[in-house]
Formats: C-alpha cells, sequence, structure tokens
C-alpha cells in the first residue's frame, strides 16, 4: 500500500498540469471562438509551461552542465527521422495535424514544450518515482506516463520510445539538458519530414549509430 500511494502522489503534478492547460484551451474557446482558440490557447499555455519551468528550478540545485551536446542533437534528429520515415514508408504518416502557423509550432512543439515536458517528466516525476529504488522499474513508468500523455498511436509510440531514451539518460548523467536537447532536436525535425525518402532513412539510421558511438566513446 506504501508503493500505491506514493506511486499515487507522484502522478499529482502532471495531473494538475494538464488539467490546467485543459483549462485553459476551454477558457480560449469561450472567448475566442473554435477558429482562434488553438492558437490563442496554445501561446497562453506556452507562457503557463514557460512560468511552470521558471518555478521549478529557480533556486533548485539542477545539474545544467554545458558539455558537448553535439552527440545529442544527432541521437534526437536521428531518431525522429528513422521513427518518421518509417512511418511514411508504411503510410501510417502523422495521426496528429493541427491547423497552425509553422513558426509558432516549432516555438510551442519544438522548443517550449520538450523543456516544460522534460522538466516535468524527468526532472520532477523521475524524482518521485526514484523512491521505488528500481532504474527499470522508473524509465518504463516514467516513459508510459509520458507516452500517454500524447494523442494518436504513431506520436505515443514515438513518445515511448523518446521517454525511454530520456529517462536512461538522465538517469547515467543527472543532467536535464541532455534529454531536453534529444527532445528539441526531435521536434524540431519532425515539422521538416513530409514523405518518405530512402536516403533520409539511411542518413537517420546512421546519425543514431554515430551518435551512440561518440557518447559511449567520450563518456560525455
Amino acid at each position: 500500500m506504501e508503493y500505491i500511494k506514493k506511486l499515487i502522489l507522484s502522478f499529482r503534478e502532471i495531473f494538475i498540469m494538464l488539467i490546467l492547460q485543459y483549462v485553459v484551451l476551454f477558457i480560449c474557446f469561450i472567448c475566442f471562438g473554435v477558429d482562434n482558440s488553438i492558437i490563442i490557447g496554445t501561446i497562453f499555455i506556452c507562457i503557463v509551461e514557460i512560468i511552470y519551468v521558471i518555478v521549478k528550478i529557480r533556486g533548485k540545485k539542477m545539474v545544467l552542465d554545458r558539455q558537448n551536446l553535439f552527440p545529442y542533437v544527432l541521437l534526437g534528429i536521428g531518431t525522429a527521422v528513422s521513427y518518421n520515415m518509417l512511418l511514411f514508408l508504411f503510410e501510417l504518416g502523422n495521426e496528429v495535424t493541427v491547423d497552425m502557423n509553422i513558426f509558432l509550432n516549432v516555438i510551442a512543439s519544438g522548443i517550449v514544450g520538450p523543456i516544460f515536458e522534460e522538466v516535468l517528466f524527468r526532472y520532477s516525476f523521475i524524482n518521485y518515482l526514484e523512491k521505488f529504488n528500481s532504474k527499470i522499474m522508473i524509465i518504463i513508468i516514467s516513459s508510459l506516463v509520458f507516452a500517454m500523455c500524447h494523442q494518436g498511436i504513431t506520436t505515443i509510440v514515438f513518445a515511448f520510445i523518446i521517454g525511454m531514451i530520456n529517462s536512461y539518460l538522465y538517469l547515467k548523467r543527472r543532467n536535464i539538458l541532455i534529454p531536453i536537447t534529444i527532445h528539441i532536436s526531435a521536434n524540431v525535425i519532425v515539422n521538416l519530414l513530409n514523405c518518405y525518402n530512402l536516403y533520409i532513412l539511411i542518413i537517420g539510421c546512421f546519425l543514431i549509430i554515430l551518435s551512440i558511438v561518440i557518447i559511449r566513446n567520450s563518456k560525455i
């Protein structure tokens, strides 16, 4: 029972932030109508997420070591490119489409969103889950919860993959900039992919292998 209680408490912050985001969207829908609610709601949600990150990290001793993050950029890009090329290959595409300005989409889902999600799911949530004293369980639970907070089966699967990678690396390195870098790189590059290309798939797989080799050999 004690473990269940701790697990439920660990979800509290995630539930609060999810509810707050839906409340913001609902208020925008009521005030600005259907046509403008997505864009205006996204802007307000970005503001809420930025405030959360600032409050969460202010005065905290977080590891923000500006080490060589380049191989993590490659890992994020390689993972996103390979996964999306496979989706296009099997004509699965991306099930979640949002009619939004590309610039706002990159800012919201490519930069602000990943920073917010990594602080919430990796820094905060994993710190709660560490009470279970099992790294495998922590990685699986945090990745599953992270994935289920997304929409569309292909997006959920991709979120689970990114969650597994970032949870493992965060537990190993304790540097929140690493999962943030991977997440931003993956989300930004997705906006540039719209069809299958064998050469791009090969490049994506190569980037994954190259990044892993660099990370392991340099121990960064």
